[in-house]
Formats: structure tokens, C-alpha cells, sequence
């Protein structure tokens, strides 16, 4: 029933999609509503209608596939870029096709046969829609032949996976078997990733129809505003050009495509900075070059075998990254990189239930970043960053993977396993930080020639490591009964680099059929995360013997070995892991209810609680131990009692005790102490007119963290508690679209977005108890306590095509062949709305309280888009 139902429910979008195209307005009842009107009202009718229990199966199964089904409908009726058109819209079309042709052959053998007459009748007699009634499929006319575009031959399979509790991920929704999944595939070689990554559609090879298209957009100054912290708007322009061609060379055999882009672009930003020399307003622009080749095909060994492949290589250089903000010019760095793909897949059908699908991948990147000017580096808090570049280095690194997965797919239980094995050798020169960086607390005191600390790297700049990392899991979907199923699944995560093997993640998931229109879904699951191997390098290459960190507290200046509390050679800073290191986990709940209500109203209301713990975060085990301080704060948070702009001079530190281990300096430690909680609430709502699509969704989030990265130190060393606060997430979000077809031809998608402020802290802006990093915040005051400016913006997208070719009835078919020219106009914060952000939160800074950045102007892209 629930594979039979599916189909039908799926069918009515290849009609419904094609004659929106053709009419020039969406479909005004819901697809899925439509069929099931459809057989019930026939089946009622002859007195047959639907038992109480089928009414269920048919809501369990239209909650089941309504993202597929709004996902392959949405592609088709996406206007953001013009009316679609070529492989992407094939792809949708087959995908419906394929489900419709499932329900056609199925369908006698699931009614009773009172009811198998009865849809009979209304088969033939024709009061069921077009592509339902007996000889309405097939060769029909406006609807594409097999092997055409858009006919189901091009389907090989369809995998659905709507449980984000799915053992196959290495993290909730992240998509994909093994952690990663087919990525080189959905949506290139054969395969197109569904809304969290885990629903896919499979084409088979030599199907379908050529397509090609050549895509090109144009943007310069004249067409954008000015950025509000800028006294200029500077000259730049972007080019963009993407083209691509796929079809199937050999009949039933190989379809072969390929993309070529280059993407030229003087990417804005606005330097707003505070100097001795005044204030620094400029627009200034990040040169970029990006060129992308790639190829992907599937080949048909036979009617059980086939495989896919793709290759891709991409290359970018990129100038003045770095700069923005308070970030001034020579302080840029440039940055070149290089990326080469290949991946073969091997998807066989072992039997009519059973497939194995394993892929081989292999990578290679190269990535170099260097330093426009060399020099010390100078950071005067929130005020300006100048001098050289921390960052120059240049990595290269290699990855082996194999996945391999096997589903047997029974009457009501569906069975998944595989595995997922990668190793990676990686080779980087690393002199990040060897020029050294003065920090001062405040402007007034690098006036004055007084830092807070000075920190500079040396050593060994040559790192070789090697990871592997391995995961196996296994997954059930149980079907209980037509109202419930059930899905269980287990995963376990081992990598080298990491003596953690403690990494079991059980997961369940749950679907049930309240009412016919009501569905309540949820799951929960463990999630243990890989130590990324950037980590893992750093930890290595700062262990006190390859390279070496010194900070130098009270330095001297520009010469940081004159005066301070170090020796002209000070003991350095070391890294290391914690004994108790373990993987991070994430244990995630969620629950939601999902209402068909009328009018052509979809709503989803979900919950979702998440836990992390194990959370990495650093600790200095050598910090001076806590001292009594005076509570009074000289500083005054109170804008009306301390005026923007007035003098601020040199607060002397109290004397801090000793280290507890004097001949060392920093010891760093990476610890898996931290810890986080969230909650979020969210709520959807999708309308679908005649002319136009509305949809919208609001969500809020309430996050509590200590930990704000692997590197980060506390503010306290001695008190790890004392950062538990606020987490860095917005609380609330609301986005909100409208898609729809104009009259003479238009197309339009209007968007906005609407998010609070974003949190920051208030700091001292200095180094008060003397651990050599300056992020003490007054006494009493948690992290995260203030919010900045709120942020909104419109975004709108106009379009209109100009027909070249129609076929020989002089309309368009439903698979959309036919060349088109479309033109198009991308405005970007269309209302011109100055949304400013990151606000000062240093009590030393000059701008304290005030936003020292915002977002960009409103912003015109102009293109032209040929297709076929």
C-alpha cells in the first residue's frame, strides 16, 4: 500500500508541473492532496471508499515523502533563476515519472477488489485526471516518450531517507552515508542530495536529452550604494561566467557531462578604523580568480550494473584577504589554491531487493597563503590591526577513501549497512605568527608605547601527518503497521590520532499517522564527532620542540626584550593534550507535528533539544592562581558617565602571583571539558496560490556554551565555570519568499530576512590576572551579556525569457526542451538598509558600545542566461 500510494501521490506533479509551465500559474491544490482526492472520490463514488486504516497509510506515506515530493515540485517550480529548464528539470520530472508509472503497475494488487474495479471504471471513463486514466500514460501527447527528458527511464533509483537520526551520518541532517555521502555525485554524476542530504535520485546512463547552457552576470560600482562606514565606493567589477553540456553519447549506455566557470570578482568590504592618525574610512576591494573544470557520467554496464564517475578541478587566487573591519590594508595577505578530484562509484543490484553501491575516492589540494608586507603585526583593541600578516604558510595533502553500502529492502523492514574508511597524508610549512604581534589595550596606549604582551613563533616550520579515520553502522526501518514506523540505528566512529574508542552512537527515529492530515514525527540520537586534523597539526607543531610560542608580558616597544617579565630567552609556550582527551558528542531530541490544513496550507511545528559535552576547549595549567582583586572597576560601563572619545589612560595591573612553575612559560592544554545546551523552536508554513508560492518560517534559539573553540582560553583558568553564558547564536530568525510568474512573462522571487542582534561581551580590553590573554570581563558580568543591532534585509529576483525554439505543435514540452534566453536581475538588500554589527565590547576602546562594521549596501547583478 505505502509504495503504491506513494507513486500516486507523486504522479500528479508531472502533469501539475508541466501545465503550470504551460499555463503560466502554480497549481492551486496541493499535489499530494490532489491524488488522494482523486482515488478516494472514485472509490466513494462506487460505494467503496477507503477503510479508516487506508486512510491512515495514505497520511503516514504523504508525511513520508512530502519533502521529496516539495523538493522534486519546488525544482520545477523555482523561478529565482527564470522558468527551469534543461537536466535539473529532466531530473525532476523522470524522478515523478517514475514514482507514477510504480503506482500504475502496483495498484490492482493493493485494493480489494471491489475497489480495483472501481478505480477501474474511473480510468476508463475519464473522471480521474489526464495522467491517470488508462492510455493517458506513455506516448501522450505534451508528455515525453521513453528514453526523452523527463521520462522514467532515466531513473534508476529513488532513495528515500527522511529520519535525521540515520545511522548512515556521521552528524544530524549532514547528509550522506559515511559522513560525507556521495557528495561528488548528487546533483552532478547521477545523484542529487534532497533537503538534509539524505534523499537521492539515481539516473541510469544514455537517457534522456543534450542540454547545455552558458551563464554570465555583470556587477560594478555604479550599480551598488555606498557602505555606510566608507567615504568612498571603490571601483571593482565581477564577471561571471558558467557553462556547461551533458547528454547521453552512447544510447542506454553513457551520458557524459561537463561545467567550465570562471568567476572574476572584486569582492567589497569597508575598512573602519581608528588610528593615530585619525579615522580610517575606506571601501576597499579582495580581488578574487576562481576557474572550476569538471566532468561526471554514469555508466550502463548492464541492466544490475553501473557505474559513476566525476573529476573536478578547481583553482582560486585570492588578493588582500584578511582586510575589512579594523583590519587595515597592510596588514592583507595573498592566498592561492588548487583542488583535484576523482571519484568512481559502483552501484550493483544484487537481487530485486538487495543493492551494494561502493565508492572510491581520491583527493588532492594545495593551499598557500603569504604576506603582502613583512613586520610585526600591532592589534589595538577594537581600534586598529596594521602592521604584517600573522598568517604564511603553504600545505598539501592527500585523501584515500572507500565507502561501501548495502540495503535489502523487505515487505516491512529495510535493512542498511556499510562502512567508511579514509586516510590522510598532509604536508605543510607553517610560519604563522614569526614576525611577532604587539597587542595594546587601547589606543591611547600604543601612543604611549605600552603593549599589553608580546607573542612571536619560531621553530621548524616543516610538519608530515598522517589520520585515518574509520566508521561502520547498521540501520532498521521497521514498518509496526500502516500508521507507525520505526527506525533504529547504531554507528561507531575510530580514528587514529585520538585514543578515544569509546565512540558507540545509538539512534531511533519515529513516524505516526495522527489523523489523515496530521503527522508526528521525531527521533533522538548520539553524535560523535572526528578531531579535525587541523587540530591535531597544531597540537603537534606547537609541542615545544618542532616550533615554539613565546609571550612576553609588559613588553618593551618596538624592542619586546628590553623590559617585560620575560629574559632576553624566555621559556616558551607549549601545547598539549589532555591524557582524558576524548571525541565530542552531541546528543540530539527532536519532535515535530506536521498539519495539512485548507486552503493549500502546509505547517510544521518542530522542537529540538541538543546537549554537546566533551566539547574541546584550551587551559593554561601554568596561569598565575586567582589573588583577591579590587571589585571596583575603575572603567565605567555607563556611556552617560564615561563619553565616547575621552582619554583613557595606562591602568596598571596589580601584581599578579608567579606561575606555579616559574621556568615554564604558557602550558596549553586541549581539554574535552566543555559543554553546551540549545533549544529551538521552529515553525513553518508553506501557501501555494495560482500565481504565486508564499512561504515563511520563524525559529528561536536559546543556546548556553563555555566553550568557544579548541584553541579559545577561558577567562578564568582557575574557574572554568565562570564562562558558562550565553552561546554566540542569534536568538530569533524569520525568512519569509514569495515565488511567482508575472503577466508579458516575468518571474519574480521576492525574499526577506529578519534576525536579532547578534551577542558580545564586555571586556576589560587588558590582561588583568596576568595569563598573558586579554579577555577578562569586569567583575559579575557573563559572556555574551549584550546584543548588537538587529538585521533585515529584502532581496529580490526578476527575470524575463525570450523563447528561440518551441517544438512542432508551437508549445513547449513538459521535460522543457527548447532553447531560451533569459535575462535577469539580482538586487541584494534592495531597501538600502544600513545593518550594522560588530559592536566594540572593550571598555578600553574608544568605540566602546558603538557597531564598527555593517553589512553590505544594496547591490545590483545583472546576467544573461542561454539554454537548450
Amino acid at each position: 500500500m505505502i509504495r503504491v500510494v506513494t507513486a500516486a501521490l507523486l504522479s500528479v506533479l508531472i502533469t501539475g508541473s508541466a501545465f503550470a509551465q504551460e499555463q503560466g500559474g502554480l497549481l492551486v491544490q496541493n499535489p499530494l492532496d490532489e491524488i488522494r482526492d482523486a482515488l478516494s472520490g472514485a472509490l466513494e463514488d462506487s460505494d467503496v471508499p477507503f477503510t479508516e486504516e487506508q486512510v491512515q497509510a495514505i497520511a503516514l506515506v504523504m508525511d513520508e515523502q512530502r519533502r521529496v515530493t516539495e523538493e522534486l515540485f519546488g525544482q520545477v517550480l523555482d523561478f529565482s533563476s527564470g522558468p527551469p529548464q534543461g537536466a535539473q528539470l529532466d531530473r525532476a520530472l523522470a524522478g515523478i515519472a517514475w514514482m507514477r508509472e510504480a503506482f500504475l503497475e502496483n495498484l490492482d494488487a493493493v485494493l480489494t477488489p471491489e475497489q480495483g474495479e472501481a478505480w477501474m471504471r474511473a480510468r476508463l471513463n475519464g473522471t480521474v485526471p489526464q495522467s491517470m486514466r488508462l492510455g493517458g500514460e506513455g506516448n501522450t501527447e505534451g508528455e515525453p516518450g521513453r528514453g526523452d527528458a523527463g521520462s522514467s527511464d532515466q531513473i534508476a533509483q529513488i532513495r528515500i531517507n527522511n529520519n535525521p537520526y540515520t545511522a548512515e551520518s556521521l552528524g544530524r541532517n549532514r547528509g550522506g552515508f559515511g559522513g560525507g555521502g556521495f557528495g561528488g555525485f548528487r546533483g552532478g554524476g547521477g545523484g542529487r542530495g534532497g533537503r538534509g542530504g539524505n534523499n537521492e535520485v539515481i539516473t541510469r546512463g544514455g537517457v534522456g536529452d543534450f542540454h547545455g547552457n552558458v551563464n554570465f552576470t555583470f556587477q560594478n560600482q555604479h550599480l551598488n550604494e555606498r557602505n555606510v562606514f566608507a567615504d568612498n565606493k571603490p571601483e571593482y567589477t565581477r564577471r561571471n561566467i558558467n557553462a556547461g553540456f551533458n547528454g547521453p553519447v552512447l544510447s542506454n549506455r553513457l551520458t557524459i557531462a561537463f561545467t567550465a566557470n570562471q568567476n572574476q570578482e572584486d569582492n567589497v568590504d569597508t575598512i573602519s578604523a581608528v588610528t593615530p592618525g585619525g579615522i580610517v574610512s575606506e571601501g576597499i576591494t579582495r580581488p578574487n580568480l576562481f576557474r572550476r573544470f569538471g566532468g561526471n557520467g554514469q555508466l550502463q554496464v548492464s541492466d544490475w550494473q553501473a557505474l559513476h564517475f566525476s573529476a573536478n578541478y578547481n583553482q582560486s587566487r585570492r588578493d588582500n584577504q584578511g582586510i575589512g573591519g579594523i583590519t587595515l590594508r597592510e596588514r592583507g595577505r595573498n592566498s592561492e589554491f588548487g583542488f583535484a578530484s576523482f571519484n568512481v562509484r559502483s552501484l550493483t543490484q544484487l537481487s530485486s531487493r538487495t543493492i551494494l553501491d561502493v565508492m572510491v575516492g581520491y583527493n588532492r589540494n594545495h593551499n598557500e597563503n603569504r604576506r603582502i608586507t613583512q613586520g610585526v603585526a600591532i592589534d589595538v583593541k577594537d581600534a586598529f590591526e596594521g602592521g604584517g600578516a600573522t598568517q604564511q604558510n603553504e600545505g598539501k595533502s592527500r585523501t584515500v577513501s572507500l565507502q561501501s553500502l548495502l540495503i535489502r529492502t523487505g515487505d516491512r523492514l529495510t535493512f542498511k549497512a556499510g562502512f567508511d574508511l579514509n586516510h590522510l597524508r598532509d604536508r605543510s610549512l607553517t610560519e604563522d605568527d614569526f614576525n611577532g604581534t604587539f597587542e595594546f589595550a587601547s589606543l591611547e596606549d600604543f601612543e604611549a608605547g605600552t603593549p599589553t604582551t608580546y607573542t612571536v613563533s619560531t621553530g621548524d616550520p616543516l610538519l608530515e601527518m598522517i589520520q585515518m579515520q574509520a566508521a561502520a553502522f547498521v540501520q532498521n526501518d521497521f514498518r509496526v503497521s500502516r500508521r507507525l514506523t520505526l527506525m533504529f540505528g547504531l554507528r561507531y566512529e575510530a580514528q587514529s590520532n585520538l585514543d578515544d574508542w569509546n565512540n558507540l552512537d545509538p539512534r531511533f527515529g519515529y513516524a505516526y499517522a495522527l489523523t489523515d492530515s496530521t503527522v508526528l514525527r521525531g527521533g533522538v540520537g548520539l553524535f560523535h564527532n572526528r578531531l579535525n586534523s587541523n587540530i591535531v597539526e597544531r597540537l603537534l607543531r606547537l609541542d615545544g620542540t618542532r616550533q615554539q610560542e613565546l609571550v612576553v608580558t609588559n613588553p618593551s616597544f618596538p624592542n619586546p626584550f628590553l623590559s617585560g617579565t620575560a629574559d632576553v630567552i624566555p621559556p616558551s609556550s607549549i601545547r598539549v593534550r589532555s591524557p582524558d582527551l576524548e571525541a565530542m558528542s552531541d546528543l540530539n531530541s527532536q519532535v515535530s507535528i506536521e498539519q495539512a490544513l485548507p486552503g493549500n496550507v502546509l505547517a510544521t511545528v518542530s522542537y529540538e533539544y541538543s546537549r554537546s559535552s566533551n566539547r574541546y576547549r584550551s587551559v593554561n595549567l601554568n596561569a598565575p592562581p586567582p589573588r583577591e582583586t579590587d571589585r571596583r572597576d575603575p572603567i565605567q560601563r555607563d556611556p552617560e558617565r564615561q563619553p565616547m572619545g575621552r582619554p583613557r589612560g595606562r591602568r596598571r595591573r596589580a601584581n599578579v602571583p608567579d606561575r606555579p612553575d616559574p621556568t615554564q612559560g604558557n602550558i596549553l592544554e586541549l581539554q574535552s571539558t566543555g559543554k553546551s545546551a540549545s533549544n529551538t523552536l521552529r515553525f513553518d508554513v508553506r501557501q501555494r496560490l495560482r500565481i504565486l508560492t508564499i512561504s515563511g518560517n520563524y525559529s528561536f534559539n536559546h543556546e548556553m556554551e563555555d566553550s568557544q573553540g579548541p584553541f579559545s582560553l577561558p577567562s578564568n583558568n582557575h574557574d572554568l565555570s565562570a564562562d558558562w553564558g550565553r552561546g554566540d547564536d542569534r536568538e530569533h530568525w524569520f525568512n519569509a519568499s514569495v515565488n511567482a510568474q508575472l503577466p508579458l512573462g516575468i518571474f519574480l522571487t521576492l525574499g526577506v530576512q529578519a534576525r536579532s542582534g547578534e551577542p558580545y561581551t564586555i571586556t576589560t580590553g587588558r590582561d588583568d590576572n596576568g595569563d598573558t590573554v586579554s579577555n577578562d570581563r569586569p567583575p559579575g558580568v557573563p559572556p555574551n551579556s549584550e546584543t548588537g543591532p538587529g538585521f533585515r534585509s529584502t532581496n529580490i529576483n526578476l527575470s524575463k525569457v525570450f523563447f528561440l525554439r518551441r517544438d512542432a505543435s508551437g508549445g513547449r514540452r513538459a521535460g522543457g526542451a527548447g532553447a531560451q534566453i533569459n535575462v535577469f536581475a539580482n538586487i541584494s538588500n534592495a531597501l538600502n538598509r544600513a545593518n550594522l554589527h560588530r559592536v566594540s565590547g572593550a571598555l578600553t576602546s574608544r568605540r566602546f558600545g558603538q557597531p564598527t562594521s555593517a553589512n553590505d549596501p544594496r547591490e545590483i547583478e545583472i546576467g544573461m542566461r542561454f539554454q537548450f
